[in-house]
């Protein structure tokens, strides 16, 4: 490896250095110099091309910050970058020593130095051999450095990432595999026929509808079962097929799915009803869901295609995000798409509901649809249950998946409930 000074950094790039002094290049552009000075560079003969790639876009490297990364990082960006060359597939970093496994309800690990450098430059590797080797029809050239940040941040893997203090942490996802992530990804797409950054998303967003919420569930008044909620892999999390926290995890798998694929993208809480709720959001995608948990089985959208739960960003921003967090209106809005989608293709709990408790339509529609809206609503309903003696089974989703399969333990729900009196599961 080879780290440049200055004087190497402007032959690097082709500047002349005539003029150049022992300290310093005055021909050296201050922004390019200030963004590559630390930049440490393989000297093998089989990073060259690799090497020339970077050169050849140099916007790349800036919007990685590689250079002001530590050497730990920059070493196994490249050697990421070769192993993949090699093997022509995305590489994996180093699986957590602190990962628990599957069966468990820690949603957060800490992470040593070592390890979080050797995941984050994995994934920066990962972004670069895609682009290079163009595997998706779309460019990292083509974004700003706002979008580049998006895919490049190591917020995408990170709960929490201080080199300073030497602090690193993964929270619902144990991701030290861009092999997973890109797997994960490619068995929803068919790249043929992906058009664009907004194609891919709803194509990945419409390939987890068959996910289910984590739940507690009941056999009788004796058996009783908790999904487990912590933290997954993401080849674990392709096959459990269970968000196990809700739109928390939900809202980061989405995202770490999109900056697999060079697509920006970010989550955010506090404005879906108002709550703390996580939306997930691609800007330059034109991509919202307004609620991460609306694609996946058992919700109030389970009935509605992909592509109509999907926000337009300039729609969301004007209708939402224009309204501070919490805010009563913004609120309103947040859930105007959810009460249009319910009342036009009737979910499984839309139906439980009006058959089950009178006066509930007009309560879930108040002040957005009018009364007239609801009435008919109802009577469709009574209509198609046979006035309400055939509801479908709840046991199925939409797509004939079994709705309830606990993925953690059967116990006693006495024995239970004694032992966690506060859950929300054992409150009569």
């Amino acid at each position: 490896m080879i780290k440049y000074n200055s004087i190497a950094l402007a032959a690097f790039m082709g500047i002349n250095t005539a003029g150049c002094l022992n300290y310093g290049c005055a021909g050296l552009e201050d922004d390019v110099k200030n963004s590559m000075l630390g930049c440490v560079f393989p000297a093998d003969e089989q990073s060259k091309a690799n090497v020339q790639y970077l050169k050849n876009n140099l916007q790349l490297l800036e919007a990685m910050k590689l250079c002001k990364r530590s050497e730990g990082v920059q070493e196994r960006f490249w050697h990421h970058l070769q192993v993949s060359d090699i093997i022509r597939e995305p590489s994996e970093g180093i699986l957590p020593s602190s990962y628990p496994g599957k069966e468990t309800d820690q949603e957060t690990i800490v992470v040593t130095q070592l390890e979080a450098e050797d995941i984050y430059a994995a994934h920066l590797a990962h972004s670069i051999w895609v682009d290079k080797n163009r595997k998706v029809p779309w460019r990292l050239t083509d974004y700003n450095h706002a979008d580049l940040d998006e895919i490049f941040t190591p917020k995408n893997w990170f709960v929490k990432w201080s080199p300073d203090e030497g602090k690193f942490e993964m929270r619902y996802f144990a991701n030290h595999s861009p092999k997973e992530t890109w797997e994960f990804a490619a068995s929803i797409l068919d790249f043929n026929l992906v058009e664009n950054q907004r194609s891919a998303l709803v194509n990945i967003i419409d390939g987890t509808r068959q996910f289910d919420h984590k739940r507690a569930m009941n056999e009788g008044n004796l058996l009783f079962c908790v999904d487990y909620g912590g933290i997954i892999t993401i080849k674990e999390w392709s096959e459990e097929k269970k968000m196990r926290e809700g739109c928390q995890s939900s809202g980061e798998g989405y995202r770490q799915l999109a900056a697999s694929l060079n697509i920006p993208a970010s989550t955010v809480k506090g404005y879906y009803a108002g709550k703390s709720h996580k939306t997930f959001i691609s800007k330059y995608a034109n991509v919202v869901l307004a609620h991460s948990d609306d694609p996946y089985s058992n919700t109030w959208l389970e009935n509605s295609p992909a592509k109509e739960i999907i926000w337009e960003f300039s729609h969301w921003n004007d209708l939402v995000m224009s309204f501070p967090k919490g805010d009563p209106q913004g609120a309103h809005n947040s859930l105007i798409r959810t009460k249009d989608l319910a009342m036009k293709d009737r979910p499984y709990n839309l139906l439980y509901w009006v058959c089950k408790q009178e006066g509930w339509a007009e309560d879930f529609f108040a002040g957005y649809k009018t009364m007239d809206e609801i009435n008919k609503l109802v009577a469709a309903v009574y209509q198609e249950t046979n006035d309400c003696a055939d509801l479908p089974d709840d046991k199925k989703n939409p797509l004939g998946k079994d709705r309830f399969v606990c993925t953690g333990e059967w116990v006693d729900k006495e024995v239970f409930c004694k032992e966690n009196p506060k859950s929300i599961h054992c409150q009569s």
